[in-house]
């Protein structure tokens, strides 16, 4: 059917629906609207009324940047963006202590004050993976930290699609990629904790952190602290009075316990 331009397009309506239902008045979507129509208006003026042809390839250019509109940014975007201000303001020194992971490390409040005399920063975001890890590592490696202390694993267990193999296998991508920017920095994992909301997972558990301990075996300049019998109860189970009321996060309790672990393994 031929389109007569007033402004819009016969597919206008429909297009406007499409897109505002999947990305809404996006930047890219007023982009992708916008280049639509005057594509269109072109094509009406080169050549009468617009081919199917030439609306084959206008709708596929349209479908393409709705596509870009669609995809999400990266998760923890906001944390990044928050640590490259801070540092900005305060610029970290090279040689410090770096804790990174998820939010075993996130939580820890009072970090900064747990070990006196050692020069600490935290750079871990909650609910991460080893995924993020690998794809953020420059960002981590870039502080020149003297050791960097890494709490994470457990989360890519819990999401039930990673096996404990696995977790190990991304580890040690992790660690080659750190390693190869930073030969003389000392890594320390600290493994995977038992918690009572995450009781049934304890054989995946135990069985990486076996992996990742036998890996560091082989590495030099590392270290493997296991906090697993320090944080069971007289029952040999996780003791719930060192948990929040979640029962996997720790309390200042539960923090005590980790803090007297690392005390002499940080540098």
């Amino acid at each position: 059917r031929r389109a007569g331009f007033d402004g819009s397009f016969g597919c206008d309506s429909e297009f406007r629906r499409i897109t505002l239902k999947t990305c809404g008045r996006s930047w890219l979507w007023r982009l992708s609207h916008d280049c639509t129509v005057h594509i269109f208006r072109f094509a009406s003026w080169w050549c009468d009324w617009p081919t199917v042809e030439v609306t084959t390839v206008v709708m596929t250019i349209a479908t393409s940047l709705l596509f870009l509109a669609q995809t999400p940014s990266y998760i923890y975007q906001k944390e990044l963006d928050a640590w490259r201000l801070s540092d900005s303001a305060n610029p970290p020194k090279p040689g410090m202590v770096l804790f990174i992971g998820s939010s075993t490390f996130t939580n820890w409040k009072a970090l900064d004050k747990a070990f006196p005399g050692k020069p600490v920063l935290n750079r871990a975001y909650g609910g991460s993976g080893l995924g993020n890890l690998i794809r953020d590592y420059k960002i981590f490696t870039a502080y020149r930290p003297k050791q960097i202390v890494v709490y994470c694993g457990e989360n890519d267990l819990a999401g039930g699609k990673t096996p404990a193999h696995e977790v190990a296998t991304n580890f040690k991508k992790f660690f080659g990629l750190v390693r190869r920017e930073l030969p003389n920095t000392d890594i320390l994992y600290c493994a995977m904790k038992p918690s009572p909301a995450r009781w049934h997972l304890r054989s995946k558990y135990i069985y990486g952190n076996q992996l990742i301990q036998e890996f560091l075996a082989t590495q030099p300049r590392t270290d493997y602290v296991s906090c697993w019998d320090a944080m069971l109860g007289a029952v040999g189970r996780p003791d719930s009075s060192i948990f929040g009321s979640d029962m996997l996060h720790m309390n200042a309790k539960g923090y005590s316990i980790w803090t007297h672990l690392l005390a002499g393994k940080l540098k």
